[in-house]
């Protein structure tokens, strides 16, 4: 039993692993536009082509919230069948607020008779637990869904300097 325990752990932290490089990517991108955004000769067009392209990685990584193994939810901790996250859109259509369903206890697989390991991530620390949260931190402060919304924000308003303090600060902190 406790074989089949592991092995269940392992194949859902590789499916994990997938999601974790798939949020990695996107944030890659994210970044990238946030240097291409502060070339100053861009026209107010040009930054709100590149705020749709935000807006599509925001609802990719907020998509990210829904990836299951074996029907279970991977990011919610104990509530595998709720979604990660839900939104919230703005007059526009786009994503306004990002609020996670999830909680933060992890999910946990005897290994052997009286012990047991934590296999899971979750998508938001609370703050309270020291466990770590993969999309939104609230201990280190890292909100990817809020830079995302920010980012998208300045662009369609061609807030040039916000996009420049984004630059100075290297981009994102992924």
């Amino acid at each position: 039993q406790n074989l089949r325990n592991m092995d269940e752990a392992r194949a859902w932290t590789n499916v994990t692993e997938t999601g974790i490089n798939s949020a990695l990517d996107a944030m890659q991108r994210a970044n990238e536009l946030v240097i291409r955004a502060g070339d100053m000769a861009l026209t107010p067009n040009a930054r709100a082509d590149m705020a749709s392209e935000v807006e599509q990685i925001l609802r990719t990584v907020v998509g990210l919230g829904d990836q299951k193994y074996h029907g279970k939810k991977l990011y919610s901790g104990t509530r595998t069948t709720t979604p990660g996250f839900s939104t919230t859109l703005n007059a526009q259509g786009n994503i306004a607020t990002v609020t996670y369903q999830g909680n933060a206890e992890l999910r946990q697989v005897e290994v052997a008779p009286g012990r047991t390991a934590d296999y899971n991530l979750l998508g938001e620390s609370n703050g309270v637990t020291s466990n770590f949260g993969l999309l939104r931190d609230l201990v280190d402060g890292t909100d990817i869904f809020q830079t995302l919304i920010d980012f998208r924000t300045y662009l369609e308003t061609n807030i040039v300097a916000n996009i420049a303090v984004m630059l100075q600060k290297g981009g994102y902190r992924v």
